[in-house]
């Protein structure tokens, strides 16, 4: 029997299509012929259904045999915009969960609010889920040096700026990120002193290192260079630096540096100085230091270290 007062909306679901919402039941489709699309309720051991045609109920047997639940109503609509969001977006993913979380925040906030967060996923348990969309928008993991061909966005930040400072080679490529926001703090860095981290595998297929390159500004140490280096030669460190002095040099930046330290431990032993770093820069270093490990192990892509990594790190 037709109802001209029946009003449903419509969500997306997890399969890209759509779930029909009326009076917090969520419907979805059973079947479909040309405009006319039969519904049934969401938990298959319920005999309610809706019929539309065009999108206007035209019949239905709302006798549900159990209650609604509006908070995982709400629940799905808050995941379906997040991977929505994933899908469109190059924003980092965990930021992406940070801020839709946070918008829950609001000063109209209840117990029906309470209960809705109480059952939203943890980030972890969402992870892989959230990648998964993400992929539709990542270019394919390379499998090869040749197969990698960086274009528009992904030479830039998530600000538009560029960040693809050096793409040299062919089977001996060497990538290298900054922006030119970080090559000038290098320059300018407190006591004239580049300190490098290149001490683990990335991709052994691919890229043999990941080598950073650090610089104390005000006191405090921060990442400012990434280079992927295809392999840990003498010969490959020097040409990674004088790409690096011709890149700057172009750019009108002078990196004059009185030292380099491979590492942290053999600049101590060799008579350097540790510089002080607050707790929440030892912090970021460890979270960089698990998504290395995670990197090395093959549990995150090189994609999804980048972009968790870009979220990290933020320098003002």
């Amino acid at each position: 029997m037709a109802n001209a007062q029946l009003q449903v909306t419509f969500i997306d679901n997890e399969r890209g299509g759509q779930s029909l919402v009326y009076r917090d039941y969520r419907f979805q489709v059973k079947n479909r012929r040309n405009d006319r699309v039969y519904w049934r309720c969401a938990t298959r051991t319920c005999p309610a259904t809706i019929r539309t045609l065009n999108n206007i109920p035209i019949g239905f047997n709302l006798v549900h045999n159990h209650p609604p639940n509006p908070a995982k109503l709400e629940v799905t609509k808050v995941l379906q915009h997040i991977k929505k969001r994933c899908r469109a977006e190059t924003t980092p993913v965990p930021a992406i969960y940070k801020q839709e979380i946070a918008k829950l925040r609001t000063p109209e906030w209840n117990d029906d609010t309470q209960r809705m967060v109480e059952q939203l996923p943890t980030f972890p348990s969402l992870k892989s889920s959230l990648y998964r969309q993400r992929e539709d928008l990542i270019p394919h993991l390379p499998t090869s040096l040749l197969n990698i061909d960086l274009q528009d966005e992904w030479t830039q930040t998530t600000a538009a700026e560029r960040f693809l400072l050096i793409n040299d080679g062919t089977f001996d490529k060497i990538l290298v990120f900054a922006t030119d926001s970080n090559l000038q703090h290098l320059a300018n860095n407190d006591n004239n002193t580049i300190y490098a981290d290149g001490t683990f595998y990335t991709c052994p297929s691919i890229f043999e290192q990941l080598y950073t390159l650090h610089a104390l500004i005000d006191g405090e140490m921060f990442p400012l260079v990434f280079a992927l280096l295809p392999g840990k030669s003498e010969d490959i460190y020097t040409r990674f630096f004088s790409l690096l002095k011709n890149a700057c040099t172009q750019r009108q930046i002078q990196l004059n540096p009185t030292t380099f330290f491979i590492d942290y431990e053999s600049a101590y032993h060799a008579g350097g100085v540790r510089p002080t770093k607050r707790r929440k820069y030892t912090q970021l270093n460890q979270r960089l230091q698990q998504l290395k490990d995670q990197l090395q192990n093959g549990d995150i892509t090189v994609f999804q270290f980048a972009d968790t990594a870009s979220y990290l790190l933020h320098l003002d």
